[in-house]
């Protein structure tokens, strides 16, 4: 009970329960995407695409449509670097 009563009280996550247990997961998602990514690279792509859909959970979506679009364009344009062969890499052969 520590513990979420010291994230709610520096404002991290809000008080309302099922909005902290959402925010809970999509930090356990974002931190295990991070982790596969050491092993598979495209795994990056996976976790930029999401970041792509933001502004669609957003009131931005409605307020700001150019600051949008072009989030979401240079989100999917960073997304695809993952997925291109490492330069400069020696192959492991043991």
């Amino acid at each position: 009970m520590y513990f979420c009563s010291y994230w709610h009280f520096c404002g991290i996550f809000p008080a309302d329960s099922s909005l902290s247990l959402d925010l809970l997961h999509i930090l356990f998602v974002a931190i295990a995407n991070m982790v596969l990514s050491f092993f598979h690279r495209y795994m990056l792509t996976a976790g930029l695409v999401a970041f792509a859909a933001w502004p669609f959970i957003t009131p931005l979506w409605t307020r700001a449509k150019s600051i949008s679009l072009s989030w979401i364009f240079f989100c999917l344009l960073l997304a695809v670097f993952p997925l291109m062969p490492v330069v400069g890499r020696q192959p492991d052969i043991f």
